[in-house]
């Protein structure tokens, strides 16, 4: 083929060019990655006025009022703990909601620096098993038991002897047989099951162990990466203007400190 001038052009160049004049287009007409996200995959167990299995839930309005701005759209699964560690692995979700900070060379997942809620653990007694409360020291030696996968052992500065369990009431049983001496839990889900099943407060003492931050645990991949950005970038202004303690007071839950992390 030749053009007006007389110039050959080769079957070659026309396909070059062809390329070139696609690749063009290409880099115009389609987004960036980072605009491509539209939804965040949310893998988390279903906790009480947290994470309801319809969807609504103090960390689920959190994630709406970060995300929601942005046109990012929340989509969740609720599955036990395990298996929402095992989808954040296998990079079938974005984030498990609730997780403790965990510092990049001990794990394959990544962190916001900003938390999404607090934890105070306690350990559940029968009352006067402790004449006097001395913190951690008051339970180092004891017979421990905690639901499964928790970890909470990694949170404690004295050794306890200790084992799992996979239903709360397994742990109130075990104290009130006298088969351990404490069940460790969140502080919130002793008191939601002393409401449930209208138990006598009196007849138990609940001492604070320790208290600790809660992040988002995202899965470690590029779109987690702009997913964090976001989520950093916004949080600020929620916690300056007020509107994230009106989310806990919503749900009843205390306030925590919303410092943001400095060690990686």
């Amino acid at each position: 083929m030749r053009d007006g001038g007389g110039k050959h052009i080769s079957t070659r160049g026309i396909f070059l060019l062809s390329v070139f004049v696609h690749l063009c287009w290409v880099s115009i007409a389609c987004p960036q990655p980072q605009s491509e996200i539209n939804s965040i995959r949310i893998a988390t167990p279903s906790w009480e006025n947290v994470t309801k299995k319809d969807g609504t839930g103090l960390y689920f309005d959190i994630l709406h009022k970060v995300y929601d701005p942005l046109q990012i759209t929340i989509a969740y699964k609720i599955v036990p703990w395990k298996r929402a560690m095992l989808m954040l692995e296998h990079r079938e979700a974005d984030a498990l909601p609730g997780g403790y900070f965990v510092p990049k060379d001990q794990a394959s997942d990544i962190f916001p620096r900003y938390p999404i809620g607090g934890e105070t653990l306690c350990v559940l007694s029968k009352k006067g098993k402790i004449s006097e409360w001395k913190g951690q020291q008051s339970i180092a030696g004891k017979r421990i038991v905690w639901i499964r996968d928790y970890n909470f052992h990694k949170f404690l500065d004295v050794q306890v002897r200790w084992w799992e369990i996979d239903h709360e009431y397994q742990g109130w049983k075990l104290v009130d047989i006298g088969r351990v001496d404490f069940y460790m839990d969140n502080l919130n889900f002793l008191n939601r099951y002393i409401r449930a099943k209208t138990i006598d407060r009196d007849q138990y003492d609940i001492h604070i162990v320790v208290q600790k931050a809660l992040y988002l645990r995202f899965a470690d991949t590029p779109r987690s990466r702009q997913l964090i950005e976001r989520y950093d970038s916004i949080m600020p202004s929620l916690i300056e203007t007020g509107e994230l303690k009106k989310l806990f007071e919503k749900w009843g839950f205390p306030y925590p400190s919303f410092a943001p992390r400095v060690d990686d």
